[in-house]
Order: structure tokens, then C-alpha cells, then sequence
């Protein structure tokens, strides 16, 4: 069964539900000022067809802004990596 290989929603709990977050993938030894493409070289690979679209906006700068109720309760759809990655990411209140 396929849905069973894949791995649970990543929740994050301890949020505050009426609050909305920024979720940002912490690029692990990369300097300050990096690009839009370098920044995509250090993404973990997954292994699958495509990545969360969440992920997309959560490796921009920006970063993608979600309600902490969301974060907390159903999560970030998560990711099948190869066993050499690794995903680390940063939820700040905005």
C-alpha cells in the first residue's frame, strides 16, 4: 500500500492557534545572500515526483505563512527523504 509508505504530517505543536506563522527552511551551512537557485541546490532530496508545494514558498526568503490552528492540528504535508537528509525548519510569529 503506497499511502502507508508515506511519511505522517509534520505538526507542530505548542503554536498559538490564533496566530499566524512563517515557515522557513533553514538552509544547514549556507552564508547570508544566497539565491533562489543555490538556495534549491541545498534542499533535501526527496524522494518523489514533486515536493509539498508549501516547501516551495517555505525556501523563498519569505517563507510561507500558515495559521498556527493549521500548523498544529494537520501539519506540513512531510516529506520521503533519501536516509542522508535532512529537513530543518524555523516557524517565527508574525
Amino acid at each position: 500500500d503506497s499511502a502507508s509508505a508515506l511519511p505522517a504530517p509534520v505538526r507542530l505543536v505548542g503554536l498559538d492557534p490564533e496566530r499566524r506563522y512563517r515557515v522557513r527552511v533553514l538552509p544547514l551551512g549556507v552564508v547570508d545572500g544566497i539565491d533562489e537557485a543555490t538556495l534549491k541546490d541545498v534542499l533535501p532530496g526527496a524522494v518523489a515526483d514533486a515536493p509539498p508545494p508549501w516547501l516551495a514558498a517555505a525556501a523563498l526568503p519569505e517563507g510561507a505563512e500558515l495559521p498556527g490552528r493549521v500548523l498544529a492540528e494537520v501539519g506540513l504535508a512531510n516529506l520521503l527523504l533519501q536516509p542522508e537528509q535532512a529537513l530543518v525548519l524555523t516557524a517565527d510569529a508574525v
